[in-house]
């Protein structure tokens, strides 16, 4: 090892390599930077669970939001629906790096709202149908939740993506499923984070805590010229 810098393996805690590790095994760039875990499904945005009609809606909108080349994942990825179990199997001993990830809110709404997912809040039967599949995720190896609020997240279609759609009321019921289990992690991003958290914000994340009682992640940590002073 002369000559070189000799380090433990860099974790990654946001990242997108939810597709791409499908067909680009080794993570890459990262894995050339001393990167040896990375944590996929944050933002909300994640591939699974879905139906098999919602797969290619949800490729589309990582392409957008992620800033991902379309015609890639169209051709790269072969995933087409199941539970987050499904899609976490399918990677099981294909890849070179630790994967560890976040199931996604914009997922879990699509999977139980359609399309309306994209347009409104939703009923109290949806939040119910919502944590019984947060509640199967993490069952079969999610890592925790994640979702995020910001108005420039905006899908394929034109619209802000489903997670967006969502009441303070309908993040914190999601997030205190992890209350029923000894491990995992909230990740999120606020809505008014670039500006500095609100009231409304700051309320929220404390009620997220306080439901689910685990560590939660706050993204990402950027500077900006109004906060130089």
């Amino acid at each position: 090892a002369d000559g070189c810098v000799v380090t433990p393996g860099f974790i990654d805690v946001h990242t997108h390599y939810d597709a791409q590790l499908h067909w680009e095994p080794t993570a890459s760039p990262a894995s050339w930077h001393g990167v040896t875990s990375v944590l996929a499904g944050n933002c909300g945005f994640t591939l699974a669970p879905a139906k098999p009609e919602d797969t290619g809606w949800l490729a589309q909108m990582l392409s957008r939001v992620e800033g991902m080349a379309a015609e890639a994942l169209s051709t790269g990825l072969r995933w087409n629906g199941g539970s987050f179990g499904q899609f976490l199997h399918a990677l099981d001993g294909r890849i070179a790096v630790n994967m560890g990830s976040y199931v996604g809110h914009s997922a879990i709404r699509r999977h139980v709202m359609g399309d309306a997912a994209s347009e409104r809040r939703a009923t109290a039967d949806e939040v119910v149908a919502m944590q019984g599949l947060v509640r199967q995720s993490m069952h079969e190896g999610a890592i925790g939740f994640s979702t995020s609020q910001l108005d420039i997240h905006v899908a394929h279609d034109g619209r802000e993506v489903p997670s967006n759609h969502a009441a303070p009321e309908e993040i914190v019921a999601l997030t205190a499923v992890l209350a029923e289990f000894d491990h995992g992690a909230v990740e999120i991003i606020p809505r008014s984070f670039v500006a500095g958290y609100d009231d409304a914000d700051r309320a929220l994340l404390r009620n997220i805590y306080r439901a689910s009682g685990r560590p939660i992640e706050l993204n990402t940590l950027v500077p900006m010229p109004h906060q130089m002073d």
